[in-house]
């Protein structure tokens, strides 16, 4: 699945994604921001199940330019059942 930057924090999207990733692979899926001393650090996509590989987060650095809006890219998000959730910044 693609999703664009921009619209990755409108609830209604990852609302949609959580249940077309369930409905596509039978795994529960999670969307968390993570933070570390008042900063925002990075997105993370998990699924049930052990994740083999740190393939499953972005940075920070990578979704948003330095005035804080969201790059104009696409993230896109696949799954396997042997090594867990990739995501990458096309």
């Amino acid at each position: 699945m693609e999703i664009p930057l921009q619209h990755i924090g409108m609830i209604e999207l990852v609302s949609f994604f959580v249940a077309e990733a369930y409905n596509q692979t039978g795994s529960k899926f999670s969307v968390n921001w993570h933070g570390s001393k008042g900063y925002l650090s990075h997105l993370e996509i998990s699924a049930e199940g052990f994740q083999k590989e740190d393939t499953n987060r972005v940075f920070r650095n990578d979704l948003f330019t330095k005035n804080g809006k969201f790059r104009k890219k696409t993230l896109e998000v696949s799954y396997c059942h042997d090594s867990g959730v990739h995501l990458k910044i096309k």
